[in-house]
């Protein structure tokens, strides 16, 4: 049987119980059928009482000179637009930063590039920078100001999701490629969010992801810890894609208690999330 070209994909959400949940990705195929992957997220580890609060998000490809690449005018406004934001909405917890790096040519595979291109921003949070600029600005506003705990490492986890997940070949092309981007991140989306929470994610082909792997203390010399809710602030870019009446936060709803708003002076939205119990 000849398998058709994917050219789109959504995502939806099945409530199994109190404490798992299914995230399913359908792929729209060029031959107009279609196929599906489940994902099963279950509460391993019970969450600590309060918020994780995702406070920053860059997204960026690997480069030799990495840190001066993609610390720029633009981050010091967006992490001062957070900093205002959030000192605004006074919300108290664990603050995460997401960062996704990937490979300028082929994407998200091979591992090996990004996860050292992540190590290279760890460093740079955890150490002294004496250099100045923009560098150094956002360096003094994510230690001094968001005071981060850690950075959430997207690009890892988008290469475990094509490696370790169990999709096909033609799934995998499709998201590792300019076309299937965006569906790529509103797909990952449900990961970082589980990962937050404590959830650990059954693959298709009965891999497990965990959180462990992709949280890097900067703030902290602690392991992280999930909780129980989740507060993301999401730039303008995704005020559409993560708004709270959006096809995201709507999959949410049987399983989650959803909330937010948007932010017309800083141009930032906040999505609320927690498991109904």
């Amino acid at each position: 049987m000849t398998i058709g070209k994917v050219i789109g994909s959504n995502c939806t959400v099945s409530f199994l119980n109190e404490y798992a949940y299914e995230v399913h990705i359908h792929f729209k195929l060029q031959n107009q059928s279609s196929s599906e992957q489940v994902f099963v997220f279950k509460e391993e580890q019970k969450p600590s009482s309060g918020a994780v609060v995702d406070v920053f998000t860059k997204n960026a490809v690997c480069h030799k000179s990495l840190v001066k690449k993609i610390f720029t005018r633009k981050e010091v406004q967006e992490a001062t637009d957070v900093v205002k934001q959030f000192q605004a909405s006074q919300v108290e917890g664990t603050k995460v930063a997401v960062f996704d790096l990937q490979n300028p040519i082929t994407r998200y595979l091979p591992a090996g590039e990004i996860a050292d291109c992540e190590n290279v921003v760890q460093t740079f949070f955890t150490q002294k920078y004496l250099l100045a600029g923009h560098p150094k600005k956002v360096h003094e506003l994510f230690q001094r100001e968001l005071k981060v705990d850690y950075l959430l490492c997207e690009g890892s986890l988008k290469t475990d999701i094509l490696m370790q997940g169990g999709l096909e070949d033609h799934q995998i092309t499709y998201l590792n490629s300019s076309e299937g981007a965006l569906g790529f991140c509103g797909f990952t989306e449900y990961f970082m969010h589980g990962l937050k929470l404590g959830h650990t994610i059954t693959t298709p082909s009965k891999n497990t992801l965990e959180g462990s792997k992709y949280f890097k203390a900067i703030g902290t010399e602690e392991a992280y810890k999930p909780r129980q809710s989740s507060t993301v602030f999401y730039p303008f870019q995704y005020r559409d894609m993560y708004s709270v009446t959006g096809k995201y936060a709507k999959s949410l709803a049987d399983s989650f208690t959803v909330s937010g708003r948007y932010y017309e002076s800083t141009k930032i939205s906040i999505l609320n999330t927690a498991l109904k119990v």
